[in-house]
């Protein structure tokens, strides 16, 4: 049976574990009776053409709508896709096993809302937004929100408000035409209506892109990846894609996106590598269970400097659940251990390593010196696990740099201390250890 590979499985699974997978959907994914939906919208639309104007095929959404728009106006395109998507679509397989997958983030660039679909039917709680290219549209991602986030990226027929808790009518959002598609790609790789800072901030270097439904050799991704945060920085993480197009992609499309992008072109088609994630996941999770009623004990180390008694008190308080559920021990000092000596060797022997960035920890020469020559060289999946928590403000990422800031706690990177709920904080970076904890030790 073919299957996603070993090595591409490893970088995926410990992107599920770091929280650091980004599903982007396309419009050639979601499927109705084996036609895509963008080519049902497309038949729907062509109706609305007078009979001389009509082309003889129906299938190109882009031109179907663009011609809609010349001769009948923008109003009449936007009244036909409501009554297209007043419909009951249903949800399909695969739709419902992305859903069941653990996505922080999911891009949605199709212009239905078949996943959230997919996540009201598997009861997956999500908050939704939308780009809007014509108007801007400003909110604040909160990456401490529990939630999957679905960003609408082609706009959407309805969204839900996450305030007032109502649909709205958002049919201008939605891109259609060659003229839309032109002017999308200029306002988001622009400054005037692009992406919110707040999402831009989460979309970075740390993030794995999973890219199912669209056909690489479409001009206008090239920009469309750029405008996403992707880049070909030396720490930036790679990023997987199934190409949806039905010929083999052309050569240059695929050198230009792996080098430029990190991009890595699955030789699965969609069904057979949504089929074998969604299995390896389950297995994944189901061999954590088992490990977990076993029981491991598992050691844990905190590294802090002796100012910031108080911050590694708070940290303790939130471990204190885990330590129970989980037999995690978190070692200690003894009276008249040489500290630096001990901490080393402790070190050595942790499958945790939790260092307490604060202002007091980076004036500490002899801790950024046992950071640099004992801590980081141990950091190794499965083996020993070095997680950075900050506690409070301070010039912290230029001791922090390449893989372990994908592990650095909470996951928004906002040091305990600036959020307005440091309970809420603390509960965050919990949560974190909790996965990894699964993830890395009991799978």
């Amino acid at each position: 049976m073919s299957r996603i590979q070993e090595n591409d499985w490893t970088k995926l699974r410990l992107a599920f574990e770091q929280n650091t997978l980004v599903l982007v959907i396309g419009p050639w994914f979601n499927r109705i009776a084996g036609q895509f939906v963008a080519e049902q919208l497309a038949t729907h639309l062509h109706r609305e053409l007078d009979a001389e104007n009509r082309p003889e095929t129906s299938t190109d959404l882009t031109t179907i709508a663009g011609l809609l728009v010349r001769d009948k106006g923008r109003a009449t395109l936007e009244v036909a896709v409501d009554q297209f998507f007043q419909q009951t679509l249903p949800v399909s397989d695969m739709q419902g096993l992305l859903a069941q997958l653990p996505f922080k983030i999911i891009i949605n660039a199709s212009r239905d809302k078949q996943i959230c679909n997919a996540l009201d039917l598997h009861n997956v709680k999500y908050r939704e937004e939308l780009y809007h290219f014509k108007q801007p549209r400003e909110f604040v991602y909160n990456a401490s929100d529990s939630r999957t986030f679905v960003y609408h990226l082609f706009g959407a027929v309805n969204c839900r408000d996450d305030k007032a808790g109502q649909t709205n009518k958002t049919l201008g959002s939605l891109v259609m035409t060659g003229a839309d598609q032109v002017e999308f790609v200029k306002q988001v790789v622009q400054t005037e209506r692009k992406i919110p800072n707040s999402l831009l901030a989460e979309l970075n270097d740390t993030k794995t892109y999973l890219f199912l439904g669209f056909n690489f050799d479409d001009w206008y991704l090239r920009l469309l990846l750029y405008g996403l945060g992707l880049s070909d920085s030396a720490d930036a993480m790679p990023s997987w894609a199934v190409n949806a197009g039905s010929n083999e992609l052309n050569f240059a499309t695929t050198v230009f996106f792996s080098s430029r992008y990190k991009l890595n072109f699955l030789s699965l088609d969609e069904q057979t590598f949504i089929q074998d994630l969604h299995r390896r996941y389950t297995e994944m999770t189901t061999r954590t269970d088992t490990a977990l009623n076993e029981g491991k004990t598992l050691k844990a180390l905190v590294v802090y400097d002796s100012a910031d008694e108080g911050v590694r008190a708070e940290f303790m308080r939130a471990l204190a659940p885990l330590r129970n559920r989980y037999r995690l021990e978190v070692q200690e000092l003894l009276p008249g251990d040489q500290v630096l000596d001990t901490l080393a060797e402790q070190a050595r022997n942790s499958q945790f390593i939790f260092p307490l960035i604060t202002a007091n920890f980076l004036a500490s020469d002899p801790l950024i010196e046992l950071f640099y020559d004992k801590i980081l060289p141990l950091d190794t999946p499965g083996k020993t696990i070095v997680s950075p928590v900050l506690g409070s403000p301070c010039q912290w990422k230029p001791l922090l740099r390449g893989p372990v800031l994908n592990a650095v706690l909470p996951n928004n990177l906002e040091p305990v201390s600036k959020w307005a709920d440091p309970a809420e904080a603390w509960t965050d970076v919990a949560q974190e250890i909790e996965k990894r904890i699964k993830i890395h030790f009991l799978s």
